[in-house]
């Protein structure tokens, strides 16, 4: 069931969210009773480091394509205004990533923002990725990869858009540290 698709049980999610994780922000709604945190923040250590705390599930796009773990990324997927942080987050980010004097810029980030790239192949059950597949995909170029949807790899233009700030602002020493993701490997 879609915890969404459930006003009060998705309030009630928020409302444990909040009482019960060591962070200081209430839930707030919006005129149609919708639920909301804002989890995203910054903590400056003197001229050392300045952290940025990503939400990257709140604000997000809906997924596009039919499924969102470890498969062929429809075309959808490369749409450039997808988001994964949502503008008002991207934009407060990016001013805070530009603007810090901080030598180090440590940013706490949900989920993977490398490209994570699984090579398809056919697994104990018979499931078959194949180049056949691949072909069928409009817009699918590199064959041979299923990704993870649920992550920046289903956001490639906005991770695209935030690198190259990073780059053209010529921000030195930002670093992004990764806390979701879940692997078991088959060794063949």
């Amino acid at each position: 069931e879609d915890i969404a698709g459930n006003p009060s049980r998705y309030s009630g999610a928020f409302r444990a969210f909040a009482e019960f994780m060591p962070i200081e922000t209430d839930v707030e709604h919006d005129g149609a009773n919708n639920p909301s945190l804002q989890l995203f923040a910054s903590y400056d250590f003197g001229p050392l480091v300045t952290t940025f705390a990503l939400d990257q599930r709140q604000y997000r796009d809906k997924m596009v394509c039919e499924d969102d773990f470890m498969v062929i990324p429809c075309s959808a997927t490369n749409a450039s205004d997808r988001t994964i942080l949502g503008v008002p987050q991207k934009d407060w980010f990016k001013e805070g990533l530009g603007g810090t004097p901080a030598r180090w810029k440590l940013v706490l980030n949900e989920v993977m923002l490398s490209p994570f790239k699984v090579p398809a192949r056919t697994d104990r059950n018979g499931f078959r990725l194949g180049r056949e597949l691949y072909e069928e995909k409009a817009g699918w170029t590199e064959s041979g990869y299923v990704l993870n949807l649920d992550s920046w790899d289903g956001f490639p233009a906005e991770r695209s858009e935030i690198l190259n700030f990073i780059a053209d602002e010529n921000i030195k020493n930002t670093v992004f540290c990764t806390g979701d993701i879940h692997s078991a490997y088959d060794i063949v």
